[in-house]
Parts: structure tokens; sequence; C-alpha cells
């Protein structure tokens, strides 16, 4: 009789999750299933810990002083489901047209403002979203041909020597 598979264990989940927040986990790329995030080092001032999150498999790495020495960090524990919050936000981005992209930027960037200055922090999903539209915003850039530019009421100009 053939033995099941072992699930994989599961993440050990840290006493320090309790003091910290998924949002704290900035996004610093995607690449095709890899979402590398990076959050403050506590133990180190000015530094940054980056963590990575494989869609596909559900492995995880942290190169935080926890991480290294064997130890549960709070970065792995949240790890997943902000990777996974990302990139349903990215997506939502991807199909839009460059007009479309432009308008939900400035609608979302509205209400991060807003909520900001009456409640003292954005809506977390609008906050994701947001950076979100501007990471395809630049994407696009980055990849966009060069417009030839048109000067009104100009003469031609020389040519290139």
């Amino acid at each position: 009789m053939a033995q099941a598979a072992a699930a994989p264990a599961p993440v050990p989940i840290p006493r320090s999750v309790a003091r910290h927040s998924p949002a704290e986990l900035v996004p610093v790329a995607i690449a095709g299933d890899i979402v590398t995030l990076a959050a403050a080092s506590a133990s180190r001032p000015g530094a940054w810990n980056h963590t990575a999150y494989d869609l596909t498999t559900g492995t995880a790495h942290c190169e935080c002083k926890a991480a290294q020495c064997g130890r549960p960090c709070w970065h792995l524990a949240l790890l997943a489901d902000r990777a996974r919050a990302l990139v349903a936000a990215w997506g939502e981005g991807r199909f839009l047209t460059d007009r479309e992209l432009a308008q939900r930027g400035m609608v979302l960037a509205g209400y991060v403002r807003l909520y900001t200055v009456r409640v003292g922090r954005p809506l977390p999903r609008d906050e994701e979203r947001l950076t979100m539209a501007r990471w395809e915003w630049r994407r696009r850039a980055a990849h966009a041909a060069p417009v030839p530019l048109t000067l009104t009421g100009a003469k031609e100009l020389p040519a290139a020597a």
C-alpha cells in the first residue's frame, strides 16, 4: 500500500508577528512567479531585509538574522498573504489601457490622500492598488517606444552631422 506524500510543514509563527503588519512588506519586484518584498530591519537601522516567495511552489526565503539562524521570522509568517494580494492588485491594472490606468491611479491617489487626512492612514487595499498601478505605469513607460517630438511652429530641425 502506497503512502501519501507528507504535507509541507507550516511556517512557525513567531510572537513578534503581532507587532507587525503585512503592509510593512514593501514590493520590490515581481518576476514570473517570484515576488520579492522588503521590510526595514529592526536590528540594523537603515538596512532592509528581503524576502522572496514563489507563487507556484509556495516556497519562501528570508535574509533576516532570525531566518539565517533557523528561527521563525515575522517576514515569512506574513509573506504569502501579502504577496498574493500584491499580485492580485497588479493584475487589475495589467489589462487596462494607458488612459484607464492613469485614471485609476488618480482615483486611488485621491482615496489614499482622503483617508490619510480623515483617519490618519490610507486603507491597505487602496494603498496596495495604488502601488501596483504606479508599478505598472512605470513598467509600461520603461518599455515604451520613444515618441517623436513635434514642435509647433518650429522650423525643420537640422540633420545630425
